[in-house]
This record gives structure tokens, C-alpha cells and sequence, in this order.
């Protein structure tokens, strides 16, 4: 009788050691007293990961790219100069004399420059132009001569009379090409989002998996200490004995699985942040899911007005008319006119070509016909056409697609969010349940099966959980990411 008491003394000690604490961190791997959670992890990738940086340098080409088209529209100022043109050749003149060209040669020395103010029409495609030119000739023979040339202004406009206007469409595109970059910029930090977010519960995950593992393994070496004393007293068979034994060992294999498991999930997240892994050392559960349920119908207008792709295929279209536009054109004759107003003037003195100005007038129209391509134009403009027509076409099916799948991710968030309270509840059954099977094993009511089955079921439901939380958080991300907002 006095070994019975002693016996269930040391049973009763021992059980106080199997009562969980899910509270507990992993002590082996805290290296500094700093926690993460779910905001401030997406918050770290969209700033430092490898991820961020691209997506921000994509979003700076674009809009410098969009300056530049700015600073076309803006008049330009252009100094052209050729400070010095030394020439020694030998030329063909005509001498009046004998009536006969003979060879001569010659030396010249030139200078010239050229300041221009021009200006893009975007609704014509043309451009207008002001010119001021200053020229210099010196050519040396018996004796040196010198001649100076000047325009003070010429007033000009060039323009292609039946041809493509290139400045008209990059009004339209351009603009367009802008939007969809600032689009797509928050569209990159929402795919972050969602890298981030995987990253985070495959690690809550893996520390929920260790920290279970460390307590089955305590819970192992408990009911081991159990059996061998239920053993000696002839409450349990030798078999019953050996299956705890084999349970400990695989409960300590676990213990080291889960350990690796966490520390690869835990650098796969700080290495994907940009951050040392000596820098964290613990996550946090989220509290609550963002909202309880997502309305289907303000969800697919807010996609059409924000997600990038609609802009995409709106470009898309814009693109594939303009090339038809061009292909158009091109498949007749194309035709420019230039003409201009201004002065000129020409002396041996430099102090007389800015006086009795004379009036410049140019005129010039150029005309190009193709007679034969053997169809190439006709082919490129049958090309143009065809791709408009399967822009179109991409257009409906592509959005199509794209709706179909948020109305698919909107249903599955829904109907996960009822699944993961009953999962919140079925986990916290299952602890309970294993820690009356354990009471009930201690006092012989029942066998080592059912205590292996309420085992793995604590598990499983924990696993489960945390998995339809994953589900719930990544379904919301990628809704959000659609809606890019």
C-alpha cells in the first residue's frame, strides 16, 4: 500500500508537467526580443526585399519616360556649331577665257552656326521653327578672300500633308502608358504582399508544428515515466510499454524535424525581407481576419477602375489602331510641305551683313509614291488590321478571366471564414479532448491507441487551423491585390 501512494504521487507530479502551455515561445530560438508581425513583415518586403527595389526602378524608368514625352511637347532650343572646316582639294572650274573647265586648286577654311527654336503641333504633327544662321569663308589662292553669310530669322513650318501623325497617337498613349505604370507599381507591391505573407505562415506554421513537438516530446517522457511505473505494478503489458517507448523516440524525431523545418521557414522570411536572421526571432499570430465578408459586385467595379491590366488591354487596342493608322497611310503616297519666311544677307565685311536685308522665301513639297513593294505595304496594313482585331478580342477574353477569377477568390474567402472559427473551435476541443484521454490513461480507464489517435488529432487540427488562416489571409491579399488599392 505504501508503494500504490508513493506511486501516485510521482504520477500526480509528473501530469502537472503535461498540462500545455500554448502560450510559450520557442526558447531556442529567441536571439533578440523583437517580434514580427504580419503588418510590419509586408511592410519590411515592400521597403528592402530584392522585390521592392525592382518594382520602385521599373517605376522610375517610367516616369522618367513620361518626362521626356513632356519635354518634347515643350519648345527645344538648339545651338549647332562647326567652329572651324579646313578644306585643301582639287575642284573643276569653268574658265570663261578659253571656254573650257580646267582643274584648279584650292584652299578654304568655314565656319558656321545655327541657333533653332522649334516647336511640335501635336493636332497636326507638325512643327514650327525659328532659325537664325551665321556663316563665315575664307579661301586662300594668289590672295585671301573673305565673305561672311547671315540669316537673322527665318520663320518656318514643316508638315506631312497626308501622312501618319505620330504626336496625335502619343498624345493618346502616352498618358496612358503613365497611369498603368503607377498601377502597376502598387499592382508589384501587392504580389510582395502576398510572397511576404506566404513566407510568414509557412514560419507561423513551422513554429506551431515545434512548439507542439517540444510539448509532445515532455508529454512522451511523462507518460513513460507512467508506464514503467503502471508496468512494475502489472497495470499495463509489456507491449503497451514498448509502444510508448516508440512513441518518445518518434516524438523526438519530430522535435528535430520541426526544429530544422523552422529554422529554414525562419530564413526564407528574413532573407526575403532583406534582414539578418540575428535580427528577429519570434512572429505573431494575427488577432482577426481584415473583414468578415467581401462584396462581390463592388469588388469587380473597383478592379475595373484600378487593376492595371485593364489598362493594358486599353493600351493594347490604342497600340494596334495606331499601327493600322500608319500602315494605312503608308499604303498610298505620302507627301510634306516645308516653307519659310526670312532674311538673309552676304558681305566681304562682317559689319554689313545685318544691313539691307534681303527676303528669303523656300517653298517645298515632296511627294513619294510607291509604284512597286510586290505587296508589302497592302501586307502591312492587312497585319495592322488582323492584330487590332485580336486586341479586341483578347480585351473581352482576358477580362473574362480575370473577373471569373476574383468572383472565384471573393466566394472561397467567404465560405473560409465560416471554416475557420469551427477549425478555431475544433482546435481547442482536441486539446481538451487529449488531456481527458491522458487523465483517463493515468487512472486505467483507457488504452495506448486512443491516447496515439487523440495525439495526432491535437496536431492535425492545429495544422489545420493555422492552414485556413493562411487561406483566409492570401485569398484576401490577392482580392486586394485585383483591386489594387
Amino acid at each position: 500500500m505504501k508503494i500504490n501512494q508513493t506511486s501516485l504521487l510521482i504520477i500526480c507530479v509528473l501530469l502537472l508537467k503535461i498540462i500545455p502551455s500554448y502560450s510559450q515561445t520557442v526558447n531556442d530560438f529567441q536571439i533578440q526580443k523583437k517580434v514580427l508581425n504580419l503588418k510590419n513583415v509586408i511592410l519590411l518586403a515592400q521597403d528592402s526585399s530584392i522585390d521592392g527595389i525592382k518594382a520602385r526602378d521599373t517605376f522610375n524608368t517610367s516616369y522618367w519616360q513620361y518626362r521626356n514625352y513632356n519635354s518634347e511637347r515643350l519648345p527645344s532650343l538648339m545651338l549647332s556649331l562647326t567652329p572651324i572646316q579646313y578644306n585643301r582639294d582639287v575642284l573643276k572650274r569653268y574658265i570663261s577665257e578659253t571656254n573650257r573647265d580646267e582643274y584648279r586648286s584650292q584652299q578654304s577654311m568655314y565656319s558656321y552656326g545655327n541657333l533653332k527654336l522649334s516647336q511640335n503641333i501635336d493636332f497636326t504633327g507638325g512643327q514650327f521653327y525659328v532659325i537664325s544662321e551665321l556663316g563665315f569663308l575664307r579661301t586662300f589662292s594668289s590672295s585671301t578672300y573673305n565673305q561672311f553669310t547671315s540669316t537673322p530669322f527665318k520663320i518656318g513650318y514643316t508638315q506631312s500633308l497626308i501622312g501618319y501623325n505620330a504626336f496625335k497617337w502619343d498624345k493618346k498613349i502616352e498618358p496612358l502608358k503613365y497611369r498603368r505604370s503607377e498601377q502597376d507599381y502598387k499592382f508589384s507591391l501587392r504580389n510582395i504582399a502576398i510572397t511576404a505573407a506566404t513566407y510568414f505562415f509557412d514560419m507561423l506554421t513551422a513554429k506551431e508544428q515545434l512548439t507542439l513537438a517540444k510539448l509532445n516530446l515532455q508529454r512522451a517522457d511523462t507518460l513513460m515515466t507512467i508506464g514503467k511505473i503502471k508496468y512494475n505494478h502489472g497495470a499495463i503489458l509489456k507491449s503497451d510499454l514498448l509502444t510508448l517507448q516508440l512513441n518518445q523516440l518518434k516524438m523526438n524525431n519530430e522535435q528535430a524535424k520541426a526544429k530544422n523545418e523552422y529554422t529554414q521557414t525562419l530564413f526564407n522570411l528574413v532573407s526575403y525581407i532583406g534582414k539578418d536572421i540575428n535580427s528577429v526571432y519570434d512572429i505573431s499570430l494575427p488577432d482577426s481576419l481584415p473583414c468578415k465578408w467581401i462584396d462581390i459586385g463592388n469588388t469587380i467595379e473597383t478592379c475595373r477602375e484600378n487593376n492595371p491590366k485593364y489598362l493594358e488591354m486599353e493600351q493594347n487596342i490604342l497600340e494596334a489602331k495606331r499601327n493600322l493608322d500608319k500602315a494605312k497611310k503608308q499604303r498610298h503616297l505620302e507627301a510634306n510641305v516645308d516653307f519659310s519666311i526670312g532674311f538673309n544677307q552676304y558681305s566681304d565685311h562682317f559689319c554689313n551683313i545685318y544691313k539691307n536685308l534681303m527676303q528669303q522665301d523656300i517653298v517645298s513639297i515632296g511627294v513619294s509614291i510607291p509604284l512597286v513593294d510586290w505587296g508589302v505595304r497592302r501586307g502591312n496594313y492587312n497585319v495592322a488590321k488582323s492584330n487590332l482585331e485580336m486586341a479586341i478580342v483578347e480585351k473581352r477574353k482576358e477580362q473574362m478571366t480575370l473577373e471569373q477569377n476574383v468572383y472565384a477568390m471573393i466566394n472561397d474567402y467567404n465560405t473560409q471564414v465560416h471554416v475557420l472559427d469551427a477549425s478555431k473551435d475544433a482546435m481547442n476541443l482536441s486539446t481538451n479532448i487529449l488531456n481527458q484521454i491522458i487523465l483517463q490513461f493515468r487512472l486505467g480507464n483507457t488504452g495506448i491507441e486512443k491516447l496515439k489517435d487523440a495525439f495526432t488529432q491535437e496536431q492535425q487540427s492545429h495544422i489545420q487551423y493555422l492552414s485556413i488562416l493562411k487561406t483566409c489571409w492570401l485569398d484576401y491579399l490577392n482580392i486586394s491585390k485585383e483591386m489594387n488599392l
